[in-house]
């Protein structure tokens, strides 16, 4: 178990359709374990397959969703998104990173919803950790699996309380969260040093609204 040594916090509702961000985090000295979460809902109304990736690369150029890509870790689903009754059945959800144009990890569990509401009274959360290693690097993701409606959508403050939790979010969670994790092998200072959180969603006719996304960083 480590301490809570930095957040870094973001609330508006920005909204990505076929396209990938990156943004630079001044990460501590010392960190061990990464936290990126989001609240977020979906809009488009259509199934189709999606290679969405949520998770940390090295650098703002050469990203997840670029041709190549410098270094990536992270969440990755692949496989189809599929769509009915107001709600997405995500593809298989899984660990991996990326260097050039190769991936390593793989495995994954598939059918976590999500809601296609798209606003800020109907979001889910989802968490993604990276835990230091030598050589290993393992991404833990969790996932709140209720289509929001009404009072089923995911409180700010559940949310939050997770993004401070200074050790895995496996082993306490209530029903409808679900938990997957796997370990590659990394190395930053071969292939970059991550230093930015980047997301992936080349959908071209689902967009992904995002109303909060959160940054934590633990110590050993």
């Amino acid at each position: 178990m480590g301490t809570l040594i930095k957040t870094y916090y973001s609330r508006q509702w920005a909204s990505i359709k076929g396209s990938r961000a990156a943004r630079l985090v001044n990460l501590p000295t010392g960190w061990g374990r990464l936290r990126v979460g989001i609240l977020a809902a979906l809009s488009g109304a259509v199934t189709e397959t999606l290679d969405m990736g949520i998770g940390f690369c090295s650098g703002t150029t050469n990203i997840l969703g670029d041709a190549t890509t410098t270094h990536w870790i992270g969440a990755r689903s692949t496989g189809a998104w599929t769509y009915s009754s107001g709600g997405y059945v995500t593809g298989t959800v899984s660990y991996y990173k990326r260097v050039g144009t190769t991936y390593t990890g793989g495995g994954g569990l598939s059918g976590y919803d999500i809601s296609d509401v798209g606003t800020r009274d109907h979001v889910c959360g989802m968490w993604v950790d990276i835990v230091k290693g030598s050589p290993n690097y393992t991404v833990e993701i969790v996932w709140y699996d209720t289509v929001p409606s009404g009072s089923n959508s995911l409180s700010v403050s559940v949310f939050l309380s997770k993004m401070s939790i200074a050790k895995t979010l496996n082993g306490s969670q209530p029903s409808g969260y679900y938990f997957h994790s796997g370990a590659v092998a990394c190395s930053e200072s071969t292939d970059g040093y991550f230093d930015a959180v980047n997301i992936s969603w080349p959908g071209p006719n689902t967009s992904l609204c995002i109303d909060r996304m959160v940054i934590s960083c633990f110590s050993v």
